[in-house]
C-alpha cells in the first residue's frame, strides 16, 4: 500500500477500512450503507480492473439487499419472548 492512503485504511481508534485489492495491493477502500456498497479508489484502474470492481459491488450490493431481506422477515416470524 502506498503511504500516501495508510490514513484512509488505518483511521483514528483503532478503526480499518474495508479494502480493495488488485494483485495483493491495496487500491482503494469501500464501505456498504444499506445494501448499497460505495468503492473509493486511490487512483485510476484499468478498464479491466474497473470491471471487475464493479462486477464485485453489484454481487455484494446483491447479497446485502437479500440479507436484509432476509433478517426481517426472520423477525417478524419469530414469535415474541413469553417471559
Amino acid at each position: 500500500m502506498d503511504e500516501a492512503h495508510y490514513k484512509a485504511v488505518f483511521r483514528a481508534a483503532a478503526d480499518v477500512a474495508a479494502v480493495i485489492l488488485n494483485d495483493g495491493r491495496v487500491i482503494g477502500t469501500w464501505k456498504a450503507e444499506g445494501h448499497r456498497v460505495t468503492p473509493e479508489l486511490f487512483a485510476p484502474v484499468a478498464a479491466s480492473v474497473a470491471a471487475a470492481l464493479d462486477q464485485e459491488v453489484q454481487a455484494l450490493s446483491a447479497w446485502l439487499r437479500h440479507a436484509r431481506r432476509t433478517s426481517s422477515v426472520a423477525r417478524k416470524t419469530v414469535p415474541p419472548n413469553p417471559v
